[in-house]
């Protein structure tokens, strides 16, 4: 039966200074902080309604509308009937 070998790692003021350093510390802070704002944008974004306004042949515009949560689209004549949409949607989640 074989021992396990036991690896020692010498580590010197040296590299705990490098890794201590201030550099190395704004770098892991900047770091966490982008991937935070990434991942609360990228869960905002994904739970945001889409809204386009769009013209049809004849030149009249109209709302198409697309909600991520539960995968419905509709299209509004109006931007009265669009925002009604969007706050009623909002509405239910308070719910």
């Amino acid at each position: 039966m074989r021992e396990a070998s036991i690896m020692k790692v010498r580590i010197s003021k040296a590299d705990l200074f490098e890794i201590a350093s201030p550099n190395f510390i704004f770098f892991w802070i900047a770091w966490i902080k982008l991937l935070k704002r990434s991942l609360v944008n990228f869960a905002a974004k994904s739970w945001e309604p889409k809204i386009t306004l769009k013209r049809d042949d004849r030149g009249n515009s109209y709302f198409q509308v697309y909600d991520p949560v539960t995968r419905w689209s509709g299209t509004f004549a109006s931007e009265k009937e669009a925002r009604m949409w969007l706050e009623e949607r909002y509405y239910q989640f308070l719910k």
